[in-house]
């Protein structure tokens, strides 16, 4: 915008003026406004609000009917509850992983030898 505006040629072809201090210090005004707003809506977000919307979805989504429900694979159910900060869900995923990874040598042995 700041192109069109203030170079030549494009701004007269454009019909457009630059903007005058007032202008310029309404923009910075507004902008300081917005930045504030969404900075304390991220930091009272987690702490303040969390707790009053959680206990709300969780019963949302145990008294939702079975046909709107999305069942998530155990791979990113996993994850999730490693986000969450599950205890043992960090033991779960690494033994997944270490069958995904006996699956796949065996997988391999099977695919070299002739059949």
């Amino acid at each position: 915008m700041a192109f069109l505006v203030y170079t030549p040629g494009l701004n007269s072809f454009f019909a457009m003026q630059g903007m005058t201090g007032l202008q310029w210090a309404r923009v910075v005004v507004c902008m300081a406004i917005v930045y504030v707003v969404v900075e304390l809506e991220k930091a009272l977000v987690d702490p303040v609000l969390m707790p009053i919307i959680k206990p709300v979805l969780r019963f949302l989504e145990n008294h939702s009917p079975q046909w709107l429900t999305v069942d998530r694979p155990l791979k990113e159910r996993l994850s999730l509850a490693h986000l969450c900060g599950h205890p043992d869900a960090l033991s779960r995923k690494h033994s997944m992983q270490r069958r995904g990874v006996k699956r796949s040598q065996k997988q391999l042995q099977g695919a070299t030898q002739p059949k």
